[in-house]
């Protein structure tokens, strides 16, 4: 069971030559879909790096989703660099 706020790190790069090693789980602007009678929830994934998630079990993800936003981060770069953190 996935939620917001949640980070989940694969260990490895999402895709070939990313730096991105996990995701943040977020909210959805998509409404949640009906299946077999239940609410299904759709959440969004942003790709984060290993230090960002190292980070954000720290400060929160709220704390980090601030960073990124200052910083103009393009979260669908997976070769992206690490927001600054200090």
């Amino acid at each position: 069971m996935y939620r917001d706020g949640m980070t989940v790190d694969l260990g490895e790069p999402l895709v070939p030559g990313s730096r991105c090693t996990g995701v943040l789980v977020g909210p959805s602007t998509l409404e949640p879909v009906t299946v077999a009678d239940i609410e299904v929830q759709i959440l969004a994934l942003d790709a984060v790096t290993a230090t960002e998630i190292a980070w954000s079990r720290v400060h929160g993800t709220a704390a980090l989703r601030e960073r990124w936003t200052g910083q103009q981060i393009d979260l669908l770069d997976l070769r992206r660099a690490p927001v600054r953190l200090d």
